[in-house]
């Protein structure tokens, strides 16, 4: 299915939800204690979206906001990964970039719209330099998922999640190392 026919299908079950007042997903309750009061909108959306994945989608967390570095000796960050996650169905490494808003605005439009092509090059090779530093081989399957928050000041959080989101993406310029 189109990433845009899953957005828009995805989008009418979270305005559904949210206008119900469900504060439920999969009949787990949401902990309330996740948005504090002038805390960091991306980082309550970064915990909720571990709540979610594993409480409710069952899923076991390798790593939260890795930060990867070129080299052991080089300290500068080459990138950031949200969430590690593997499924314990299948066993697939998934790569998960997570986007919080306080709302949908004309302007920006929803979290989803905001993984353009640059930010997925960049989660890419953030992904394969922690691969490579965690001894994992490049062999393993592996997916990139986006999940999507829009948790508004005043209201419930609307949590949508993008299973394979986008492929795996190199620059153009790039050869294969």
């Amino acid at each position: 299915m189109k990433l845009w026919k899953r957005w828009a299908k995805a989008l009418f079950q979270g305005l559904s939800r949210l206008l119900s007042g469900e504060k439920r997903y999969h009949g787990k309750k949401i902990p309330q204690t996740l948005r504090q009061p002038g805390a960091a909108l991306g980082k309550s959306g970064e915990q909720l979206a571990r709540w979610y994945l594993t409480e409710v989608l069952g899923w076991q967390c390798v790593a939260q906001n890795a930060h990867i570095s070129l080299s052991p000796t080089n300290h500068r960050i080459a990138g950031e990964l949200d969430l590690v996650m593997r499924e314990r169905k299948t066993g697939i490494l998934v790569f998960v970039e997570v986007r919080t808003l306080a709302h949908i605005s004309v302007k920006f439009g929803s979290p989803v719209d905001s993984v353009n092509r640059r930010k997925r090059i960049k989660v890419c090779r953030a992904a394969r330099l922690w691969m490579k530093q965690n001894g994992i081989a490049d062999l393993e399957p592996v997916r990139f998922d986006i999940v999507s928050i829009v948790w508004p000041s005043e209201g419930n959080p609307q949590i949508d999640h993008f299973p394979d989101a986008f492929p795996w993406t190199e620059p153009r310029w790039r050869k294969e190392v």
